[in-house]
This record gives structure tokens, C-alpha cells and sequence, in this order.
């Protein structure tokens, strides 16, 4: 029997490179973090770039100097499949602008289709 190798994920920062594959994956999804827009998609490719370039930048001297603020997104690899996305926010909202709470619900559903009926428990 033959082995199949299958290419490793890589994780890393956002590429301008990546925009044509980020918006075909946004056509599938639609979701908050990856509009179907590819002008909001270059801008959060911007966004992601300045906030990595300025995590080279040294901190203020100062003694209250908090970290850079900035939305950093990564992109999941796989050879050059673009598999995924994800978007760490080093800060949400502000003290006068604390922006959303999320409510987490739990659904369960059933399907007689595939004969899916989980067990409760």
C-alpha cells in the first residue's frame, strides 16, 4: 500500500497575497470577521499588517505603556491551500464604547435525513 503525504498547516500573518483566496472563502461563509466585500478584506489585510509592523517598534519610555493595540489575522495553510482564518483583537471596545456582550444558547437538532438524533445526557 502506497503512503500518501499530506502537506503540513501552517499558521501565519495575513498576506496581501492572500486576498483572492480570502475572498472566495468569504463567498462561502459571509460571517462578521470575513465579509463577501474585497475592499473590507484589503482593509483588514492593511489593519493586520500595521498592527504586526508595529509590534517591532519598541514600547514608549514610559512607566504606563501598554502593549500596541491592534487586529492581528492569521491565515491556516496548507501548501498553498488557504484553509482558514482567525483574528485576535488585542483590545474590544473602550471604557466610554464597551461595544457587544455575546449570549452563548445551546440548540440541538435532529435529522431524520442522516439519522442523527443525539443522546441526552
Amino acid at each position: 500500500m502506497a503512503m500518501m503525504t499530506v502537506a503540513p498547516v501552517m499558521i501565519r500573518p495575513v498576506r496581501p497575497e492572500d486576498a483572492s483566496a480570502l475572498v472566495q472563502l468569504a463567498a462561502l461563509l459571509d460571517t462578521v470577521n470575513l465579509p463577501r466585500d474585497p475592499a473590507l478584506i484589503a482593509e483588514i489585510i492593511t489593519e493586520s499588517a500595521t498592527s504586526f509592523a508595529r509590534l517591532a517598534l519598541p514600547l514608549p519610555g514610559r512607566d504606563d505603556a501598554q502593549p500596541p493595540r491592534g487586529t492581528y489575522t492569521l491565515v491556516a495553510m496548507q501548501g498553498e491551500l488557504l484553509l482558514g482564518t482567525a483574528s485576535l483583537l488585542s483590545h474590544h471596545g473602550t471604557a466610554e464604547d464597551p461595544h457587544y456582550a455575546w449570549r452563548m444558547v445551546e440548540h440541538t437538532f435532529h435529522s431524520r435525513q442522516i439519522m442523527y438524533y443525539p443522546q441526552s445526557g
